[in-house]
């Protein structure tokens, strides 16, 4: 996992992010157009983490900048012991984190930022429980692709003896 701790001090924030303008898709762009699922996250966050039901009635949502690594630790703890783990919805948690980097300090040229996307990449490259069930890894590949390979050597060589054969019978 990322290591969330930073050499320097929190950046101060650049613009107050509110709910109700990332709810309304307020700070969307053409390149990103994921404010109302972002919003849903936050509002997750208000409704079932211990330390951020405090914050169910703000609108002012600095406290995911403020307290990103208690959010942090409360999604862990939150999904580490539900049955069904999301690997997509884990994610999603952690997109919102960064957006609203993104948005507070406007640039993605940030350290946190950084640190929150590597954590997303990280979730992506997870295989899901699904995933698992279907995947095979690379020497099951090459062991297959060796097989057909001798398989179709056989048949060849068959083939070149019996076209052997039958060239003799003809002379």
């Amino acid at each position: 996992m990322a290591n969330l701790e930073l050499k320097d001090e929190l950046k101060p924030i650049k613009e107050i992010i509110l709910y109700s303008k990332l709810e309304k898709g307020e700070y969307q762009t053409a390149s990103s157009k994921s404010d109302k699922n972002i919003a849903a996250s936050i509002k997750f966050f208000r409704n079932n983490l211990p330390s951020f039901k405090k914050y169910k009635k703000e609108d002012d949502i600095s406290w995911v900048v403020k307290e990103h690594r208690r959010l942090t630790a409360e999604i862990f703890d939150y999904y580490g012991d539900k049955e069904s783990k999301r690997i997509a919805t884990l994610k999603g948690r952690f997109n919102a984190i960064t957006r609203i980097f993104r948005l507070a300090f406007d640039t993605k040229n940030y350290d946190l930022y950084d640190k929150y996307s590597s954590l997303v990449i990280f979730l992506e490259n997870e295989l899901s429980e699904i995933e698992l069930k279907k995947f095979i890894t690379f020497d099951v590949v090459l062991n297959k692709q060796k097989q057909l390979e001798n398989q179709f050597q056989e048949i060849e060589d068959k083939t070149q003896q019996e076209l052997m054969t039958d060239i003799k019978i003809y002379y």
